[in-house]
């Protein structure tokens, strides 16, 4: 029996109903062939649908449908198909609440509300952070390479006070972040975000022109966190050629840098001939605040970060 999961929350409009009932061939720019939905993909199984919430109302009405009568038509398509499945859904959101708001349909609340399963949010069940917490450094550990040993205990009493607005999602994000920087060794106090620390969630910016929904923001995060395990890859690669002894040009703000050995760059001198990621970082920041005289701007643009990375690093590697 097929399990079919999709997340509502993670598409735009014209896709989600791609993605849900499936293309015909040239119904749409890119659509090169014929292209089968999660509601034909789950026929005869399980079909798992995340953030239900996020159904915009006009699709609402023919997801209903489908539901009801187990029959669709693809976008683009003229043929009626028929699937038969079980629907298991999801949201974070008071969906009873939403229908009195008039974003979710009543009609279709009452079709999905047959067995609830409440869960209640994290901030709720305070107990579960520090499991929750170990089972996501031991997957970073395993996917990446890291070897964390886990959480200290001053900063896993902080991570089980924080109200977690972002429930579960928020918890695994944060433990990623921390991995990336860490690596290696215990989280400790410093390691954990500023929202950690302060106790109070960070809100969000008055002046962007749409909202950032919960499901975006983790997107964000995982985008970055991928960017950064990218970087980390790139560093190691630089300083292998290094240690041969070649020299490699690195792009820096759109002008070629020669070297990193050279005196037209920074000298990478592993301390204890180590060789490890680590404290070449520390001895490039020390180069960069040399060579800028300690002025902490010129070396933030030399070594191509923001004045607050260079800051956190400064206060990470006891730098003055």
């Amino acid at each position: 029996m097929p399990f079919v999961s999709l997340n509502c929350g993670a598409l735009s409009e014209g896709v989600l109903e791609s993605e849900l009932f499936g293309h015909a061939r040239g119904s749409f720019t890119g659509a090169v062939g014929k292209h089968e939905g999660v509601f034909k993909r789950a026929d005869g199984g399980t079909l798992f649908l995340d953030e239900v919430a996020e159904l915009p109302l006009g699709m609402q009405t023919r997801f209903l449908r489908a539901l009801e009568t187990g029959e669709f038509t693809p976008v683009g398509g003229t043929r009626l198909e028929r699937s038969d499945i079980r629907l298991v859904a999801a949201t974070h959101r008071d969906l009873a609440q939403e229908v009195e708001t008039g974003r979710f349909r009543q009609d279709l609340y009452y079709r999905l509300r047959v067995v609830v399963i409440p869960t209640p949010p994290l901030r709720d069940r305070r107990e579960d952070v520090p499991i929750l917490a170990q089972t996501f450094i031991s997957q970073e550990n395993k996917e990446h390479g890291f070897s964390l040993r886990g959480i200290a205990r001053p900063a896993l009493e902080l991570l089980s006070a924080y109200t977690w607005p972002g429930n579960v999602r928020e918890l695994r994000n944060v433990i990623r972040s921390m991995a990336v920087f860490k690596q290696t060794g215990m989280i400790e106090t410093a390691d954990l975000p500023e929202e950690v620390l302060t106790g109070h969630a960070l809100g969000q910016p008055s002046n962007l022109p749409v909202p950032i929904t919960k499901s975006m923001a983790g997107l964000e995060m995982e985008f970055l966190i991928a960017t950064l395990l990218e970087l980390r890859s790139d560093m190691k690669r630089i300083l292998g050629l290094l240690q041969g002894g070649d020299r490699v040009s690195v792009p820096f703000n759109g002008k070629v840098v020669d070297t990193f050995a050279g005196e037209a760059g920074y000298s990478i001198e592993p301390s204890g001939g180590d060789g490890n990621l680590v404290s070449a970082e520390r001895a490039l920041i020390e180069r960069a605040l040399a060579t800028t005289s300690g002025k902490r701007r010129l070396a933030a643009e030399k070594l191509g970060i923001s004045e607050r990375t260079l800051y956190r690093k400064l206060k990470k590697y006891g730098l003055r």
